[in-house]
């Protein structure tokens, strides 16, 4: 027995005074005065005209040309070149077959 007896209001007290208000965004009253530029426009700003641009670049050498002589004789065949022996890898040969590497 979990009816509720007499008479039940369809709305509440909360719900008869709830106001649904509507976010709106805030009017901003701009003053034209202070929006109009006095005296004249420079074409290049303090800034831009201030600023140095020390960009990273490489240095440049300059090489003297009385250091670039050679003194005595050059060697035709250097010595790394002259002392160096290449040996080459070959194919590796069991008997009369070639066997690649």
């Amino acid at each position: 027995n979990l009816k509720p007896s007499g008479e039940i209001a369809k709305t509440t007290e909360k719900r008869d005074k709830f106001k649904n208000y509507q976010p709106k965004r805030p009017v901003i009253q701009r003053v034209n005065s202070m929006l109009k530029p006095e005296g004249e426009m420079e074409q290049v700003s303090e800034k831009r005209a201030e600023f140095k641009d020390f960009h990273p670049s490489r240095p440049v050498i300059y090489r003297k040309t009385s250091t670039l002589k050679p003194e005595g004789q050059m060697l035709q065949v250097s010595e790394k070149r002259a002392e160096y022996i290449d040996f080459h890898p070959s194919r590796t040969y069991i008997g009369a077959e070639i066997i690649p590497c």
